[in-house]
């Protein structure tokens, strides 16, 4: 598969009055975080396969599925703190 400059497809599909989700997704953020879900909930969740362009096809509940938008303003010394505690919990409180 030829792709432009890194843009990658996410593709979410599920038909109506199923309870289940089909997502095909290449961001790694969202990757790990359906990585994790498996791995706490093997009985709900599957990656269905890890494709060679290093997206996955996967299955989730549609509970799974949250559509909202979470606005934050933050002050800079807010900012600042919360990239201190990032810097701390990645470096190990190093």
């Amino acid at each position: 598969m030829i792709y432009m400059d890194g843009y990658r497809e996410n593709c979410i599909e599920w038909i109506t009055g199923e309870d289940t989700i089909t997502l095909s997704i290449s961001q790694k953020k969202f990757i790990t975080k359906i990585e994790s879900l498996c791995k706490k909930h093997p009985d709900k969740a599957k990656i269905i396969t890890h494709n060679n362009d290093g997206s996955i096809l996967a299955k989730l509940p549609l509970k799974a599925l949250k559509l909202s938008i979470i606005e934050k303003e933050l002050t800079d010394e807010q900012r600042e703190e919360m990239a201190e505690k990032a810097k701390k919990r990645f470096h190990g409180g190093n």
